[in-house]
This record gives structure tokens, C-alpha cells and sequence, in this order.
């Protein structure tokens, strides 16, 4: 495991949670109830829990690197499975939010083919043991690569950066959405 080598970018200074501002839209009657506006409530949901997982798994390897709990390890399985499961669904929502939305759609593609690669063989890696389908040295559950910077299971793996710049622009995407509906800016950041 290379985790003693983990290099996962900090998101920590983005914006969340974005619910806040969202419900303050609602009760304006900026979002809507209609099917766009169901969306926004998912996304931004979502986006919020995509950044919240991504930086528990982040803040458990930081922790292990520390020696503080050799379990934290696990923690770090938990988030980014989950983080990675947030940013499957909201790659999903993006596409039927530019749909109704009648924009175009700008889904970070190559970054999304390799997020669901790897969330698509934690999800079926159950099957694949199992069925005797799993390589014989392929990780069966998440793991870190040797040199630090992907996250891998089974022949799959997925860049630690890739996953944080797919984070960021969806993240993005959501600030932009919920700053035209009200017409004031929210900031991408937080003020450190």
C-alpha cells in the first residue's frame, strides 16, 4: 500500500456546505418545485456530500501518515467509495440538468469514464470473487497505488487529482447555478 506516499490534493477550501444558500433560494422562491429545480436540491446536495467524503478519506490517510490509528486506513475506504458514488450520480444529474436546463452539456468526460471504472469495480468486485472472475493479484478492495497518487481495485484506477479537479467543476457548476438563480455571487471558496 502507498499510502506513506498518498498525494491527494485538499479541497478543503471550497465552499461547503452549499445547502445553506440553496435554502435560502427555496424559501424566496428562487429554486422551484418544478423538475430543474428538483434537480438543483439533488445536485447540490450531492455536491456537498462529494467534498465531505473526499476530504474524510483525505483527512484518514493524513492521520495513518501520522501513525495516529492504523484503522483510519478503513475510514479512508468508507469516504472515497462513497465520495466516489456521490460524483457517479452527480455526473448523472449534470447531464439531465443541462437537459432541462437547454445548455449545453459540460461533463468532464475522460475524468468521469475513470471515476465510474473504478466505482463500477467496487461495486461488482462481490461478484467477481465469487465468481472466480477477480485477477489473481488484483486488490479486492480499495487501496492506494505504490506510487501514491491513484486510488486503485481490481485492474481499475483512478487519479487522486483527477478525482479532485472532477470535484472542483462540479462543485463549480453548482456555485454558477446557484449564483445566477439569486443574483448574487456565492464564492467558490471559503475565506481562510
Amino acid at each position: 500500500m502507498g499510502f506513506r506516499d498518498a498525494i491527494i490534493p485538499d479541497l478543503s477550501s471550497l465552499n461547503v456546505p452549499l445547502k445553506a444558500p440553496l435554502l435560502a433560494q427555496l424559501l424566496v422562491g428562487i429554486v422551484k418545485n418544478d423538475q430543474r429545480g428538483l434537480y438543483i436540491r439533488e445536485y447540490t446536495r450531492l455536491v456537498d456530500k462529494a467534498v465531505f467524503e473526499y476530504e474524510r478519506a483525505r483527512l484518514a490517510i493524513e492521520a495513518q501518515k501520522a501513525g495516529t490509528n492504523q484503522l483510519q486506513f478503513l475510514e479512508f475506504i468508507d469516504g472515497f467509495e462513497t465520495c466516489l458514488n456521490a460524483i457517479a450520480r452527480l455526473l448523472r444529474l449534470r447531464a439531465l440538468l443541462a437537459k432541462v436546463s437547454r445548455e449545453e452539456e459540460a461533463n468532464p468526460q475522460p475524468v468521469s469514464d475513470a471515476i465510474r471504472n473504478v466505482r463500477n469495480r467496487i461495486e461488482h468486485m462481490d461478484a467477481d470473487i465469487a465468481g472466480a472472475k477477480a485477477g489473481k493479484d488484483w486488490p479486492v478492495m480499495l487501496s492506494i497505488s505504490e506510487s501514491g497518487q491513484a486510488a486503485i481495485v481490481g485492474n481499475r484506477s483512478v487519479e487522486f487529482c483527477e478525482v479532485s479537479r472532477c470535484i472542483r467543476e462540479l462543485h463549480c457548476y453548482c456555485v454558477q447555478v446557484l449564483s445566477e438563480g439569486s443574483g448574487v455571487p456565492i464564492p467558490f471558496e471559503r475565506d481562510m
